[in-house]
């Protein structure tokens, strides 16, 4: 599940190959868009890392520290 958020990154490399070898110019629209969708994917990586880590803390707190 960590892996997904540099799945997202496809996107963008996309765009700025299609700027430097074609020359297109994304516009605001398809900006907001990556925005959007890597802004998702970095919150969901930090949430998840968030909840497995409190999700270990309570294992840890419940069967004693080994």
């Amino acid at each position: 599940k960590e892996i997904s958020v540099y799945d997202y990154t496809q996107v963008i490399f996309a765009a700025i190959l299609g700027f430097f070898l074609f020359g297109q110019i994304p516009d605001l629209l398809s900006v907001a868009g990556y925005v959007l969708i890597c802004g998702a994917g970095v919150a969901m990586f930090l949430y998840n890392t968030r909840n497995d880590r409190q999700t270990r803390l309570k294992e840890t707190v419940k069967n004693g520290v080994k």
